[in-house]
């Protein structure tokens, strides 16, 4: 065991490591939040995490990996909250509802809405952010929907809904929607409920 490894009062060297890594993307969000994802750079990170550019680089290799963990850990989140709201709901249609409903939910963190929302800017974040398009257009058709086996004509639709309501969801969060929340998760719901009837 190294001098480095030994536990420090009481806590062990790898968990002291974790905090440091969720201390980082929390600081990571807070810069995305006030200067968005262009503007979001590892000196920045450090200085908001009070942290050193060692301890950042001991848990990610560069500011895209912190901006992939971050954006990744919104979506493993999202889904989350949205299984959960649905575990129990028989109803299609109320299930399609809570989805809509959780997704816009989340953007009432102004630090994950920017993130979201200008996931597309950079290659790394526009491929993880597309490579979550099937996870969710799975999430869809099977547990939202109830299509055991969706034809290729409803995956199709599927995929197009989740691909145009993550557009929808940065225009509203941009406020170029004029719609009230209640509204938009309305818009989303109806629109579900077609793919379904595809």
């Amino acid at each position: 065991m190294t001098v480095t490894d030994r536990p420090y009062r009481g806590i062990s060297a790898d968990h002291r490591r974790s905090e440091r890594r969720e201390q980082l993307l929390q600081a990571c969000l807070d810069v995305v939040g006030r200067s968005g994802v262009a503007g979001t750079t590892v000196g920045a990170i450090c200085e908001q995490a009070g942290l050193t550019k060692r301890y950042f680089y001991e848990a990610f290799a560069d500011r895209d990996a912190i901006l992939c963990a971050a954006l990744d850990d919104l979506h493993v989140a999202l889904l989350r909250r949205i299984r959960t709201a649905i575990a129990h709901e028989p109803d299609a249609r109320r299930r399609t509802r809570l989805t809509a409903r959780m997704l816009a939910d989340t953007m009432d963190d102004p630090r994950l809405a920017r993130l979201f929302v200008e996931a597309a800017a950079l290659p790394s974040l526009h491929d993880l952010r597309r490579r979550a398009y099937d996870v969710y257009a799975d999430l869809v058709a099977h547990e939202v929907l109830g299509l055991t086996e969706p034809s290729p004509r409803a995956r199709l639709a599927t995929q197009v809904l989740v691909a145009g309501a993550t557009e929808a969801v940065s225009r509203w969060v941009e406020g170029g929607t004029g719609l009230t929340r209640d509204e938009f998760v309305e818009v989303l719901t109806e629109l579900a409920s077609g793919v379904s009837r595809a």
